[in-house]
């Protein structure tokens, strides 16, 4: 028979927490092709959309990251060129360099008037 005793505290190591995405509006500045060692990157320049947000982030683009239209349509990575406006989504897990770097939940990309 195993022992009967009562349970008088239970400590959870793992935190259950949420993040919060970072996003960036603005003009792409460079578009640095994709290649074996690393993937696609762009550089966004504009205003942050939060108080901690960037004015200026580099992005990557990986296969994981929702490209899309305003519409909600696919948009592909060749239509991040240079000048294209965009709302870039991303983690707020940063580099400290100037500008920070980090990688891309979503990019909507803003049709050009």
């Amino acid at each position: 028979m195993p022992p009967q005793t009562p349970t008088y505290r239970i400590t959870v190591k793992d935190k259950d927490y949420t993040i919060d995405w970072l996003g960036t509006h603005g003009t792409i500045q460079e578009v640095t092709a994709a290649n074996s060692n690393r993937p696609t990157s762009i550089r966004v320049q504009g205003s942050g959309i939060s108080t901690s947000s960037p004015a200026e982030v580099i992005v990557n683009i990986t296969e994981d990251t929702s490209l899309i239209h305003v519409d909600g349509t696919e948009a592909a990575v060749n239509e991040l060129t240079k000048d294209t406006k965009i709302v870039a989504f991303y983690s707020p897990l940063l580099t400290r360099s100037l500008p920070p770097i980090g990688n891309a939940e979503k990019v909507i990309v803003i049709p050009s008037e």
